[in-house]
């Protein structure tokens, strides 16, 4: 049974739920309260609110969507796999890769594309790619167009349309790589080599079992209906738009468990068109309707009507998805809920900000000009245009520490603002940027505390720069700057400070320019051995033992293989030397092996786990965990790899760097003492006091709608 419940505030919603988790837990103290939530911030944001009203948040299982699915499936399952990106987008480069399939009729675009590449490795990154682009997408079309991928094993859905080529190949591959159940067609090149005993954390990914079915989310979900091992109740709390399948999900949970929604919906009653319709008409109407509109989500660009002029123009312009998925919710539970909406009015004096608030809660329409009621402007809402990025911040931190003294000055005891209750959210666009400039500059100003949500774990420790610069060797030409920036990497080899400033000095004078030895100046005008690295690494070697520029003995040391002149360094000097010829010999040697291996995803992984343990170092506990979280991604590909395909150095990089991009820092708490950092998008719910948002420069927010060729759900 389905209990829905809308308020425009998410405090509000908060009461219900504190409400309900109370009364279980009083039944039944030991059943853990499942809450699906859509991210951490609103996690967080539960939890504090619960243990507020509860006195304690205990025993609560919280868990991602996406996440609650893939767990029932396995639970209903075991044999049934949850088919997740990375392993889609493998699978894909394999199809890609087959010369056989690309002969097929309907595959020319593809085969034209993969063919204007120059070498083998170029059309392996290409095939890789386009892989990529396709498992995000096909995901989508499993979201939102599964009308779409049903018709497809019929006919083709955009004949007529400038999409239909794209269509077209897509469909082929769509269908060859799924069969009529819906299962990935999975083609293993040879069976899973065993792992070594005990090689750390890779034994936690353990190859899957040759019977598993491979599915993706929503069609295992639909698959296993009946077999769900659903709890008897589920929360999902804080979540203001869903793709249509997802909805679709909810239809059949709610027909098999008790399912409790407590969506925002800045709306007082709802998204239609109460004016000239009505509640009860609405509810009769949509009693009568036999139609799925999860369906009519998906195969129409404006099924409700929502971009007619004359709205609200926040709600017009920013809120339609919120507008369908409150729809396919009412027509779930045929427009019957709780509401718990809250009038911005009416306990506060009537800033711009509230007015505007109520608005939206009433839907207010349009108006071509400001009438003799229309507010003036005040301090509620303040647009700041700044230079750059660094004024921005500073203007914010200042702003802040203003709000925090005038507020002490008013003398409010028993309501005092507190950094907590202000939040800094970010856009998108130059992220990092701006939590780089957050840092140096909320410290250097006022020394305001603050605490940042979430970060990239690059942006967090250098261990991740560390590792992007290691993959990065083995294709490169050893360049003077490649091999530095490696060599002198502060979580590299373990050197100290002052012996990395030696390193640079010493190389900067034995005359680099590219190459790891001779063989590599091959076909060039130079002939002789100098400008490479190995000849460095033999004129250092000499220069500990015998004199050279330095003493005035410009004597050379021949032997039948070449000619070099000893590059003389102190006598106390030799250890440095030694560990700094060490370091660039196993580094050249480890990216020379990358460079000419092929072997398979699984055996990558592997590889390239032990090529970071032997190079990373880390002082620091946080590094230490950066590390961790790295080797996990690393290892990670070999859940990836249901194939088994045989791939080259190049494949394994690119897809190591992306899961090393995803990877997200250690996250502080929004109610913990500072001001609360974060970007936009899963913070913009949660209640604060003052709200500064930075990034909203021209041209950078909104972003530009992308023109994608490739994405039929532009049809």
């Amino acid at each position: 049974m389905l209990h829905l419940t809308y308020s425009n505030r998410m405090e509000v919603l908060a009461a219900p739920l504190a409400e309900r988790v109370g009364a279980a837990q009083r039944a039944d103290p030991l059943t853990p309260v499942l809450i699906v939530v859509p991210n951490r911030a609103v996690e967080q944001f539960v939890r504090f609110r619960l243990a507020e009203r509860l006195g304690v948040a205990a025993n609560l299982k919280f868990s991602l969507m996406r996440r609650f699915l893939a767990d029932l499936v396995t639970g209903a399952d075991p044999r049934v796999r949850v088919l997740d990106k990375e392993a889609l987008h493998l699978l894909l480069f394999g199809r890609l890769r087959d010369e056989g399939l690309l002969d097929e009729p309907g595959l020319e675009a593809v085969r034209a594309y993969l063919g204007r590449a120059g070498d083998p490795v170029e059309r392996d990154l290409r095939a890789l790619q386009l892989g990529g682009e396709l498992a995000r997408l096909f995901e989508e079309y499993s979201f939102s167009r599964r009308a779409m991928l049903r018709r497809w094993r019929r006919e083709v859905t955009l004949a007529g349309t400038d999409l239909a080529r794209a269509e077209s190949w897509q469909r082929r591959l769509f269908l060859a790589l799924f069969d009529e159940r819906q299962c990935a067609r999975i083609d293993p090149v040879a069976p899973p080599a065993p792992l070594a005993p005990g090689f750390g954390q890779l034994s936690l990914f353990e190859a899957p079992s040759p019977r598993s079915r491979w599915m993706m989310l929503i069609d295992a979900v639909f698959a296993l209906r009946e077999r769900l091992p659903l709890p008897p109740v589920v929360h999902l709390f804080g979540i203001s738009y869903v793709a249509p399948a997802f909805a679709e999900v909810f239809a059949l949970l709610a027909e098999r468990t008790e399912l409790c929604i407590y969506g925002l919906n800045p709306c007082l009653e709802f998204w239609e068109d109460v004016t000239t319709v009505g509640l009860r008409a609405l509810r009769e109407g949509d009693a009568r309707r036999g139609e799925k509109l999860a369906d009519e989500v998906s195969q129409s660009a404006d099924p409700f009507g929502l971009d007619r002029p004359g709205d609200t123009p926040a709600l017009r312009l920013w809120g339609r998805p919120g507008r369908e998925f409150i729809r396919l919710l009412n027509e779930m539970c045929e427009c019957r809920f709780a509401s718990g909406f809250i009038d911005p009015l009416g306990q506060a004096p009537p800033t711009l900000l509230r007015r505007l608030q109520r608005d939206v809660l009433l839907r207010a329409p349009e108006t071509a000009a400001a009438g003799p009621e229309t507010p003036g402007p005040d301090d509620s809402i303040r647009i700041l245009a700044c230079p750059g990025i660094r004024r921005e911040v500073e203007i914010v931190a200042d702003e802040i520490w203003a709000l925090i003294r005038r507020d002490e000055q008013a003398g409010d005891r028993a309501d005092p603002l507190r950094f907590h209750e202000i939040a800094v959210m970010v856009t998108d666009a130059d992220r990092e940027a701006y939590l780089t400039h957050i840092e140096s500059i909320f410290r250097e100003r006022h020394d305001l505390p603050f605490n940042i949500i979430d970060r990239s774990l690059a942006g967090q420790s250098r261990v991740v720069e560390a590792i992007d610069r290691l993959l990065d060797l083995p294709l490169s030409d050893f360049n003077f700057e490649q091999v530095m920036a490696v060599l002198t990497h502060p979580a590299i080899g373990g050197a100290r400070a002052d012996e990395l400033d030696r390193w640079r000095a010493w190389c900067a004078q034995l005359n680099i320019v590219f190459g790891a030895d001779r063989r590599d100046l091959e076909g060039t005008y130079i002939d002789e051995d100098v400008f490479h690295w190995d000849q460095a690494a033999r004129r250092l070697a000499l220069g500990a033992f015998m004199t050279g520029e330095r003493s005035g003995d410009v004597r050379v040391y021949e032997t039948a293989t070449g000619v070099w002149l000893p590059f003389e360094t102190a006598p106390d000097a030799v250890a440095d030397v030694g560990r700094l010829i060490a370091l660039l010999r196993g580094l050249i040697a480890d990216a020379r092996a990358c460079e000419a291996a092929e072997m398979s995803l699984t055996d990558w992984a592997i590889y390239l786990t032990r090529l970071v343990t032997t190079y990373v170092r880390t002082d620091a506990v946080a590094d230490e965990i950066a590390l961790s979280q790295c080797l996990g991604a690393l290892e990670r590909l070999r859940s990836a790899d249901l194939e088994g395909q045989i791939v080259r150095f190049a494949v394994a990089r690119d897809l190591a760097r992306l899961g090393l991009r995803g990877l997200e820092g250690w996250r502080g708490q929004h109610q913990a003492d500072g001001v609360v950092v974060s970007s936009l998008l899963p913070m913009r719910a949660i209640p604060f006091k003052a709200v500064f948002v930075l990034g909203l420069g021209e041209g950078q927010f909104p972003a530009a709608a992308r023109n994608d060729p490739l994405d039929l759900r532009q049809a």
